[in-house]
């Protein structure tokens, strides 16, 4: 009888390990993803910047600034906060 392909296992050598789907996985996160894309304040220890939050990664951030368009790769150890700019605007 075939199995559901959501819960085949797999031996490999002595040890079963299931085979879980990209839904399944839990993923450990922060909120930043929810900025992506959306222009933002982001707070550093030691300067504030404000631009378009292009990508979200684990332990990164790519921030495109304006008016300059430069582009900052930051390490999130870094980060004080991130705030959208429609709020800072009020």
């Amino acid at each position: 009888m075939p199995q559901d392909p959501k819960t085949q296992s797999s031996n490999i050598g002595f040890v079963k390990k299931d085979i879980k789907t990209e839904s399944q996985r839990s993923k450990k996160g922060d909120f930043s993803e929810e900025f992506e894309k959306q222009e933002v304040v982001v707070q550093l220890q030691n300067e504030r910047l404000i631009g378009r939050l292009e990508e979200a990664r684990r332990y990164w951030i790519k921030l495109v600034t304006f008016p300059e368009g430069r582009t900052y790769y930051i390490n999130k150890a870094w980060i004080v906060y991130i705030q959208p700019l429609k709020a800072v605007k009020k």
